[in-house]
């Protein structure tokens, strides 16, 4: 199971305006240059999470991105969706119509079963828990390096 890069980086620049304290708009240009991100594949994602409803934008000199609802409401399953890259392992988890062998096949039945323990996964892992867990990261990869 490979996830695509526009998750991860959803799921970075998620996490980049969930830790904007401040709760006041940031700036896309500031979020993919903190996390490494071309502004133009950011912008797409970022239209992709607004249209889910996971961020709001505002416009103007002092627009930019919020989260739309609190992080702790907001879990990587709807980060997942939002992109377009649900954790599905085969295609016939998804689509009934994929395979005619779906009610006979064992194999189905296993990859399912897998599906569904990193669906979990996804949905129990929320945006304020990687927030905290990313400023704890900092806080340690700070004190290393002193």
């Amino acid at each position: 199971m490979k996830l695509s890069t526009n998750l991860r980086y959803g799921l970075r620049a998620m996490i980049e305006i969930a830790m904007n304290e401040e709760d006041k708009p940031i700036v896309v240009q500031s979020i993919a240059e903190k996390q490494l991100i071309s502004r133009k594949y950011l912008d797409k994602i970022l239209l992709d999470l607004k249209k889910a409803g996971l961020v709001n934008s505002t416009r103007g000199y002092k627009g930019g991105y919020t989260l739309a609802r609190p992080s702790s409401e907001i879990n990587v399953y709807d980060i997942a969706k939002a992109v377009g890259d649900t954790p599905t392992l085969v295609d016939c988890i998804e689509s009934k119509s994929y395979c005619s062998r779906r009610e006979l096949c064992v194999t189905f039945d296993f990859w399912e079963e897998v599906s569904n323990v990193i669906r979990r996964m996804f949905e129990n892992k929320t945006l304020e828990m990687l927030v905290i867990e990313s400023k704890e990261k900092e806080a340690n990869y700070q004190l290393f390096y002193i």
